[in-house]
């Protein structure tokens, strides 16, 4: 055999064995490589902590939100920037916060805006919108009042909201808008309410639910102070509990629009007002809270109303004033919440009262 063939037949056989060692070397490392890219895949599709092949520890993945905490209310800051412009209706919020039997007209936004386009004829009107915190915004509606008189509304509003808060564990959770009118007379209020086909004999204001509006009358403005918030908290109450009894909101609505509170030495503190006419309070008939529960249709009777306003406000600020029966009125505003479109029954009431005290005596 020749030089050049024995040369040949040399790089024949190197080639040859570099070929099978490249070979098993493939072999070699296909299987380990197949192993670590399915430990991979399987970390990441049972979503679990566990490690790869090269010993990375994988996140785990939690497609679970956190459920959104309350706002909180703050009480500091309480300067009010007031910002009016002439009366525009469109984007009023008219619906009901509960869809129940009474559902809103779909010509409500024309027929207030008919009832207040007559009211403008005697009085111009201004709409400013008070933000109480980040998800409660107030529509006024009303003739030209002073500036320190929105201050006071819209400081008062932040504390009963933050007193909401506090005492029967209600906060605002979504965008809300709550809308007030100020009549300029008791005339103009009545004859106003009329055309929209509602009852305004033996008021000064009133809270209408189907329209998510509020209504109050001016006479002087200390009674007006008392009136919008007197309704406003029938309109923050409705919205956190929908229908309830007469002694329980009408109770609530006293409670906080006959308090003033303040901040002093950030300490929340409250005086008593005088009541709505800025008289002293008139005497009244005590009535047992049994037989007040019982009385629901007796708020139709106009000569009966002032004593049981009295009584559901003795009754209630009873409650709340006491640390430890307060939570007697969240506990039946609660239970009220879990069917915002019907009442608890008088029955129901009492018995939630009297196991609530029980179970207080028992374990005290």
């Amino acid at each position: 055999m020749s030089g050049n063939h024995r040369e040949t037949n040399v790089l024949a056989i190197v080639g040859l064995l570099l070929l099978l060692l490249a070979y098993q070397t493939y072999q070699d490392d296909s299987q380990p490589r197949s192993e670590q890219q399915q430990q991979t895949k399987v970390a990441v599709a049972n979503n679990s902590t566990i490690m790869s092949s090269n010993s990375t520890l994988l996140p785990t993945v939690n497609s679970q939100e956190q459920p959104r905490k309350p706002p909180a209310i703050k009480k500091t800051n309480l300067a009010s920037k007031v910002a009016a412009g002439p009366i525009m209706l469109k984007g009023l919020s008219l619906e009901p916060v509960y869809q129940c039997e009474n559902s809103a007209d779909e010509n409500l936004v024309g027929e207030i805006q008919q009832a207040l386009s007559w009211l403008e004829d005697e009085v111009p009107l201004i709409v400013t919108n008070h933000v109480i915190n980040e998800l409660l915004t107030i529509k006024l509606i009303a003739p030209q009042l002073p500036s320190d008189f929105h201050a006071r509304i819209k400081d008062q509003m932040k504390f009963i909201t933050y007193l909401y808060q506090q005492y029967f564990q209600l906060a605002i959770s979504e965008p809300t808008t709550m809308n007030l009118v100020v009549f300029p007379s008791l005339t103009s209020y009545a004859d106003t309410l009329s055309r929209l086909s509602i009852d305004s004999s033996n008021s000064q204001g009133l809270f209408s639910s189907n329209r998510n509006f509020s209504f109050a009358a001016y006479k002087t403005l200390p009674q007006l102070e008392t009136t919008i918030i007197h309704e406003l908290v029938h309109a923050l109450t409705f919205h956190f509990v929908g229908y309830s009894s007469r002694w329980l909101t009408e109770g609530l609505a006293q409670h906080f629009s006959k308090r003033h509170y303040y901040l002093e030495d950030e300490q929340l503190y409250y005086s008593l007002k005088e009541d709505r006419d800025g008289s002293p309070a008139e005497h009244f008939v005590k009535i047992e809270i049994s037989k007040l529960i019982e009385q629901e249709a007796d708020w139709q009777q106009p000569l009966q109303r002032a004593n049981l306003y009295a009584n559901a406000q003795r009754v209630v600020s009873d409650f709340v004033e006491q640390r430890s029966e307060r939570n007697i009125v969240r506990h039946l505003l609660h239970k009220e919440r879990a069917h915002p479109c019907a009442k608890l029954s008088s029955s129901e009431y009492l018995n939630l009262i009297d196991q609530h005290l029980l179970y207080l005596s028992v374990n005290e």
